[in-house]
């Protein structure tokens, strides 16, 4: 997203067009699943990032609204072999209503620095999303983690950040509707 004026000058509503509202939380019941999800319809979140058992209720939740579903590829370790993401990936392409698809990558290949598997890997699930023309020959990374505070969203939109993962918890408080 090209910044066309200063994150202090936006509005709330321009804000949230910054924010993958996640709602992904192990312990959420489907209630809790429900409140966050529409939360992040209501405030017109980009996106809300769920888990694949949450897809159902984000698919009911969003339909009709400008915020849109992304879903999380093995979350939160990245831990399961490349063929079982690339079954994730297939099955949730097919549904026909993600619009985004969070690769969570092999953090301990990472760190082994063995970067050609983190890239056949992330091949691999890429090759099985544009077969569903997703991605179109383009991807973005998304900061996500520890933003919390309004004035670090901001500053993050000012150096060109495209799209954030925010806590639910956190979305009232970076678009300045709730005190940090």
């Amino acid at each position: 997203m090209k910044v066309q004026k200063k994150a202090s000058e936006m509005t709330p509503r321009e804000l949230a067009a910054y924010i993958d509202q996640s709602v992904l939380k192990s312990e959420f019941t489907q209630e809790e699943i429900r409140k966050y999800i529409q939360e992040g319809v209501d405030f017109g979140c980009a996106t809300v990032c769920v888990n694949p058992a949450s897809l159902d209720i984000a698919a009911e939740l969003t339909k009709g609204t400008d915020t849109k579903i992304c879903v999380v590829c093995d979350f939160p370790f990245g831990l399961s072999t490349t063929e079982s993401k690339v079954l994730q990936a297939k099955a949730y392409c097919k549904r026909g209503d993600i619009f985004e698809l969070d690769i969570v990558a092999n953090y301990g290949w990472i760190r082994s620095g063995m970067w050609e598997e983190v890239k056949e890997e992330i091949r691999a699930v890429c090759d099985v999303c544009h077969a569903y023309d997703t991605a179109d020959g383009k991807a973005k990374v998304k900061g996500s983690g520890c933003i919390r505070s309004r004035e670090h969203f901001l500053d993050l939109i000012d150096m060109g950040i495209d799209r954030m993962g925010i806590g639910y918890r956190s979305t009232p408080v970076v678009l300045g509707l709730k005190e940090e």
